[in-house]
């Protein structure tokens, strides 16, 4: 899937993996892709993130600052949270999505926040379902 990426978005895209991983989400949210985007110096969005007076250590903390509300609340309403959260910083989560389409000629949101669940140990072999069968 990330082959069809640039450079810049894999790293947005690996930044914000690594977020949500350290912030123990198992999940990519529109909060770790925000701070993806802020941990990515070069990519041009971090820019326009950071004329807006954005930086990664604050907007951890405000991601932080979510995960403490209630886990059911969050869960169940999680796109409109980002959305206020984001609003209440001056970013508006429907227009980055615009953007975002406009710019990639689709809406890469769709489906990817889902990371599947995960077993303990390394499973099965090296067998991820990354490679084609007898490879």
């Amino acid at each position: 899937m990330f082959d069809r990426f640039n450079t810049d978005t894999r790293a947005v895209l690996s930044f914000a993996a690594q977020e949500a991983s350290d912030l123990g989400s198992r999940e990519i949210g529109t909060d770790h892709l925000v701070l993806g985007m802020l941990g990515n110096a070069r990519s041009p969005l971090y820019a326009v993130l950071a004329a807006q007076g954005l930086n990664l250590s604050d907007a951890r903390a405000v991601v932080r600052q979510g995960q403490s509300a209630d886990a059911a609340t969050r869960t169940r309403d999680r796109y409109e949270e980002d959305r206020e959260a984001l609003r209440s910083i001056g970013i508006d989560l429907d227009k980055v999505r615009e953007a975002v389409g406009d710019r990639f000629g689709e809406d890469l949101s769709d489906g990817w926040g889902h990371r599947p669940e995960r077993g303990r140990g390394r499973g099965r072999g090296g067998d991820r379902g990354c490679r084609p069968a007898g490879h």
